[in-house]
This record gives structure tokens, sequence and C-alpha cells, in this order.
């Protein structure tokens, strides 16, 4: 399944000193235990984004699996309970 998904970036400080922050839109491709992929290209424009995902349409789980960086999993899902928990508790261990 395509999904728009976006996050919050810093892109540096504007010349007072204050931090210039974008939203950043992307394409993300779950699978149906609940692996999540994410799109090599991003944009600032959901529009731009909304076309590259209906562009996308009908790309096979093998060619994102090939093609598409490893991103989390769904929270409850099947592979969040075989090892989404663990990665998530080692992330917390690592933060600190």
């Amino acid at each position: 399944m395509l999904e728009i998904e976006s996050s919050l970036i810093e892109l540096g400080l504007t010349e007072d000193g204050d931090r210039i922050i974008r939203e950043e839109f992307y394409v993300t491709f779950s699978t149906p235990n609940g692996v999540v992929y994410v799109d090599s290209e991003s944009s600032f424009s959901e529009g731009e984004t909304e076309a590259r995902k209906e562009k996308l349409e009908g790309i096979t789980q093998k060619e994102v699996e090939a093609n598409w960086r490893y991103y989390r999993t769904r929270y409850g899902s099947q592979a969040y309970v075989n090892f989404g928990q663990a990665e998530e508790v080692a992330m917390e261990k690592k933060e600190g």
C-alpha cells in the first residue's frame, strides 16, 4: 500500500540565527505484514509527492524491497511484533 508521509526537517539558520524548518513529503510502501519502505525521492511540495505516488501506483512489493530503503515497522503489525519492538527498545537505549 502506498501512502504519503511527512517529517519536519531543519535546513539551517537564518541570518538572524532562527532555525529554518520545513515539511518534507515522501512516499512510503507498507507490506501486508507491516514492514514500511520509503522512496528515495522527497519534496517540499505535497502536490509533487501526490504526483509521484500516482506514478508509482502498481509497483510491486518485490520492486520496493529491491530498490527502496527500509524505514520502520507499523506499530501493532505482525512485523512489529516479530522484530519492531526490539528495534524500538534498542533505539531508546541508544538515545539514552
